[in-house]
């Protein structure tokens, strides 16, 4: 079987290197494309896989599995690219959040496609990745090879696709809040006098292990978590004052509302049809929608030294011809006229593409 990977990120390497670990597949039938070569240099290093800047490298050698490892925001960019070089038998595997399954069908022109959400701790081979499928891709060869792959970086639970966005930040978006609570246990410890050092080493073992015994004892029997806090917590003891605080102080309550937040906003993102991304600046995005000839729904993500953040509030709510008007050789406060040229030019793009569809 031979795969291919394009874009070599963090969560690509992880799968790369699950891979390697196995020893199931020869290096020789792993090819790899990414923009830049650096990380191309560490893979080849590593792992002896095939590397490439050239994407159209991997989808004439892979013929077999792809997997679609960029940002979901670049992927309209070189998916016109993609659709010419996809063999029509081969199983393509998105690990791309928010897009879905006949988004990437669409724009690849496949009936071939399997949308995957792994999460952090994959990257040392702990996590868990929830997988759909069209009933198309599961019946392909080599889906069942493909779940394989994925339980080299941890669990796999295949899912429908409509709980894919709860999935995405129960699992997903958790674990940073998860490493602000080992980050707040830690500060706790040295309130208390524990060096910072060892603070962090029981808070990360607690952490850790609890997660452990969770998991192995829902496994084996069912048992809710519920009831190991109550194997912890003695009558009139030191745990239930602590659960107690927390209960006061809204901890249920703020990790729910987290989750709803998280999930309220990825929707959001999801529905944005169009997104810029300005070329030799900062790594930002503008995802936007267009409703007539109005720009609307407008977020902006990423870090920026100049003004682009203020301008997107700004264009959000004014018409194309407007936004052209006020940006078109227009600095806007930012140090030139390239990043505020570019977002007039790339909302006049989407309009028309609105238009013709």
């Amino acid at each position: 079987m031979k795969i291919g990977f394009i874009g070599a990120g963090n969560m690509a390497h992880a799968i790369l290197e699950g891979i390697y670990s196995s020893k199931k597949i020869a290096a020789d039938n792993i090819f790899v494309s990414n923009r830049t070569k650096e990380k191309l240099e560490k893979i080849e290093k590593e792992f002896s896989y095939n590397v490439s800047t050239d994407n159209s490298y991997v989808l004439k050698n892979a013929k077999d599995v792809v997997f679609i490892c960029v940002k979901p925001q670049i992927f309209d960019e070189i998916a016109k690219e993609l659709k010419k070089g996809i063999n029509k038998n081969t199983l393509i595997v998105s690990i791309m959040a928010g897009k879905t399954i006949e988004y990437i069908e669409k724009a690849l022109g496949t009936k071939n496609v399997v949308r995957v959400m792994p999460n952090t701790p994959s990257l040392v081979g702990a996590g868990i990745s929830a997988v759909s499928a069209s009933s198309n891709s599961i019946k392909h060869r080599n889906y069942n090879e493909v779940l394989d792959i994925l339980k080299g970086i941890g669990e796999v639970v295949e899912s429908d696709e409509k709980y894919i966005n709860a999935i995405t930040q129960v699992s997903g978006a958790s674990p940073a809040w998860i490493f602000m609570m080992i980050e707040a246990l830690a500060d706790g410890g040295v309130l208390c006098g524990l060096p910072r050092d060892m603070a962090y080493k029981f808070a990360m073992s607690a952490v850790y292990g609890s997660g452990k015994l969770a998991v192995d004892m829902y496994n084996k029997n069912k048992t809710h978590p519920g009831v190991l806090k109550d194997m912890v917590t003695s009558p009139a003891g030191t745990t239930i004052e602590g659960l107690r605080v927390l209960e006061e102080n809204g901890f249920r309550g703020a990790i729910i509302d987290a989750v709803l937040q998280s999930y309220n906003e990825n929707k959001k993102e999801i529905s944005m049809r169009y997104n810029f991304r300005p070329q030799g600046v900062c790594p930002v995005n503008i995802a936007f929608d267009i409703e007539g000839n109005v720009v609307k729904n407008v977020k902006f993500t990423g870090g920026c030294d100049g003004n682009l953040k203020a301008v997107s509030k700004l264009v959000d709510g004014m018409t194309v011809d407007e936004i052209e008007a006020k940006l078109k050789g227009n600095t806007c406060g930012m140090k030139s006229t390239s990043c505020a040229d570019q977002l007039a030019t790339a909302v006049r793009s989407a309009y028309e593409k609105e238009n013709a569809a």
